[in-house]
């Protein structure tokens, strides 16, 4: 008997293992994707090989620069190419590179191989030869020369010209002729360089401008102000006290001693003492609190009308010293008519009062 033989159907693979066609879509989304992933990373790294590939060029543009200045001072390095020679070993080479900075180490340490050293060798030369036209300084020794001496004979110039100074005393004299009297005690202080500083001071005192100038004028300028008006309004009067004089020998005459003038402008010489204390001491020594008040002094009457032998008398009590001395002066030098027996003039005494007042 035949026998039939039955095919087993093939079982279909399970439904994890069955493989299904890609879509056409597929490859074409991965093909675009990756084309268009690497112009993204083409665009961007475009610029930055641009800058990485011109730092070469520059570099070498530096170096190209470094070799042409040793060939322009090379023209004159052959002269005394001598000299460089023992400085050779002093010269670093990076002195030249140091200007440039900017450029990274690595390319320093490249371009200096570049650089052949025989051309580096004249570079610093020249730095070597500016020392050496240096010494052209040496005309500066020259001040030697008699520049200097012509500066110390105008000094002697200088010292006659102070005489001129007397010259302003003039115009003083054509206001009142007290402030040619009160320069006498502003040179007899001052001494050579010091009669400078006076000379100002007078020229303001006409005016009557009370303010001053200079740090040591300050003092000189108030005084000056102060004393203005005691040399232009002060007037002193002299009176004879008729009472009997205490003389203890009075002379007996016929005619009595009397002044030729009762009142008279004050005398600047008497006002020259006062007028240095003042200007010492910034004050005028109680001068001004006692004008008006008499002081009575006994004196002798010269047959020649002079005064002589002037004595204050006790009797008088809160005086400043420098009115009373004021005073003593202005007695001794005012005129008197001496007093006569039978037509000669004869010696007397005299009690007189002398008041110094405010015009």
């Amino acid at each position: 008997m035949a026998q039939v033989r039955h095919r087993k159907k093939p079982t279909p693979p399970p439904a994890h293992r069955r493989q299904t066609p890609d879509p056409p879509w597929l490859w074409l989304a991965l093909i675009g994707g990756s084309v268009a992933a690497h112009g993204v990373l083409f665009t961007v790294a475009l610029p930055w090989l641009d800058r990485s590939l011109a730092n070469p060029e520059e570099t070498g543009a530096v170096a190209i620069d470094l070799i042409e200045i040793p060939a322009s001072d090379g023209e004159t390095a052959p002269p005394q190419s001598t000299s460089p020679q023992p400085t050779a070993p002093t010269e670093p080479a990076p002195i030249a590179p140091a200007p440039n900075q900017s450029v990274p180490d690595s390319d320093n340490i490249a371009l200096a191989p570049q650089t052949p050293e025989p051309t580096i060798v004249p570079s610093p030369s020249p730095l070597v030869e500016e020392p050496s036209p240096e010494p052209t300084p040496t005309p500066s020794e020259t001040p030697s020369e008699p520049l200097p001496e012509p500066e110390p004979s105008n000094l002697p110039p200088q010292t006659p010209a102070p005489s001129p100074t007397p010259t302003p005393t003039p115009t003083p004299d054509a206001n009142p002729s007290t402030s040619a009297d009160s320069s006498l005690p502003l040179d007899g202080n001052s001494e050579g360089s010091d009669e400078l500083p006076p000379l100002p001071s007078i020229t303001s005192v006409p005016p009557g401008s009370p303010p001053s100038s200079g740090t040591d004028g300050d003092l000189l300028g108030q005084t000056l102000v102060d004393r203005t008006p005691v040399t232009t309004e002060l007037i002193a009067t002299v009176t004879v006290d008729l009472s009997p004089s205490s003389s203890p020998e009075p002379i007996a005459s016929e005619t009595a001693a009397y002044p030729i003038r009762e009142t008279q402008p004050v005398d600047l010489s008497c006002l020259a003492s006062l007028d240095s204390e003042t200007a010492e001491t910034g004050q005028d020594q109680g001068f001004s609190e006692v004008l008006g008040t008499p002081v009575e002094m006994e004196v002798t009457i010269a047959a020649d009308g002079s005064v002589a032998e002037p004595r204050l008398l006790p009797r008088q009590q809160n005086l400043s010293a420098a009115y009373v001395r004021v005073a003593v002066c202005l007695v001794e030098k005012w005129e008197f008519e001496p007093a006569s027996t039978n037509g000669q003039p004869q010696n007397s005494r005299l009690t007189v009062s002398i008041m110094i007042v405010r015009n």
